[in-house]
């Protein structure tokens, strides 16, 4: 249940991700250097992986859920969580082969996107084959996914991610499409941002390898007018955490890549 953008700049990708989750989903851990991987990431308290993260060269992956695919009733149990796919694709210097190397046999369907300086490749596993699914590439492209009427919700936010192109591709002072912060007038359960009686929009994330520095923002899903609390940047990496909410801590702690 979530929303990705990513916009192919002159000097690599910007990045944009809405976090879809139940209500009920413990709080996300704001992005950090995951020790001895490499790579920067928000962290989930509950199953204690990711959905999205960034290496210092550039190199970044993206998880959506997969609905629909008929075939999850093949997952072998005990589940694993999805949430390992991301770590265990950054930490290898072939993310793509690192992929195919995964056994899946205990996971439920997913979408992953790599996206390198070479291009973005959109990987899609249906609970029994992973395949190389095709992905029309300009210089903006979309991804969403819905536990709630699948091909329905997605017709509806492409129908207004092309609106929002037509009318001039705003954005945020932080480079974030308004289009991942309003409904649009879209019906709440299908809008971008999203609202259901059991789920919600939990957080937007932001990669952008097109700075100097590579950078990674958080913000929690309420409010989002706000700034980031927590900003990441690439070698130093610093982190801004809020003491509250979404007030910037003054001092920002900082850390180094290996």
């Amino acid at each position: 249940m979530c929303t990705v953008t990513a916009f192919r700049a002159p000097r690599g990708w910007i990045v944009t991700m809405n976090r879809d989750e139940r209500r009920s989903r413990g709080p996300e851990i704001p992005p950090f250097e995951w020790e001895g991987r490499g790579f920067v990431a928000p962290r989930d308290s509950d199953a204690g992986g990711t959905w999205i993260g960034l290496r210092r060269d550039g190199v970044w992956a993206a998880l959506l859920n997969g609905y629909g695919s008929g075939f999850d009733g093949c997952v072998k149990e005990p589940l694993q969580t999805r949430g390992r796919l991301v770590p265990a694709v950054l930490r290898e210097s072939d993310p793509v082969g690192a992929l195919r190397r995964l056994n899946l046999s205990h996971t439920q369907s997913f979408r992953v996107l790599i996206g390198t300086s070479a291009g973005l490749e959109n990987w899609f596993w249906d609970g029994r084959s992973l395949e190389k699914a095709d992905l029309h590439q300009d210089q903006w492209t979309l991804i969403t996914s819905s536990s709630y009427e699948q091909e329905a919700v997605r017709q509806a936010r492409l129908a207004m991610f092309r609106r929002w192109l037509d009318e001039g591709a705003e954005t945020d002072p932080f480079g974030r499409p308004l289009y991942h912060l309003s409904s649009y007038g879209m019906d709440p359960v299908e809008a971008v941002l999203m609202s259901r009686d059991v789920s919600h929009t939990k957080s937007c994330i932001q990669l952008d390898t097109a700075a100097d520095n590579p950078v990674v923002r958080h913000w929690d899903a309420a409010p989002f007018t706000k700034k980031p609390s927590t900003e990441v940047k690439g070698s130093p990496v610093t982190a801004r955490v809020g003491r509250r909410g979404l007030s910037p801590s003054p001092e920002p702690r900082s850390c180094r890549y290996p």
